[in-house]
């Protein structure tokens, strides 16, 4: 009985741990916004999202790319985007 009553205490502690967790992480992408696509050019080119979307951007290129904006409300550099990899933005 006592065995039984530590495992459904471990049990229920780990279930609270996961939710004050989840329930302070950082908001996360509600819809993908925008899908842009890097190759000979950038594709679309202007993109309209809300707060909370995500913009992805894939390299369907042969070289390295770097998306970053310096302007506007949200700033962003997505880093390195090595060819055939992806990355993802969420606009606050």
């Amino acid at each position: 009985m006592i065995n039984h009553r530590v495992k459904w205490l471990s049990v229920t502690s780990m279930l609270v741990l996961v939710l004050l967790i989840t329930m302070m992480s950082p908001a996360v992408a509600r819809t993908v916004g925008a899908t842009v696509t890097i190759d000979n050019g950038i594709d679309p080119a202007t993109v309209t999202v809300s707060p909370g979307d995500a913009i992805v951007f894939v390299n369907n290129g042969t070289e390295r790319h770097r998306m970053r904006s310096t302007a506007g409300p949200g700033e962003f550099n997505t880093g390195d985007i090595e060819p055939g990899e992806s990355a993802t933005v969420v606009v606050t």
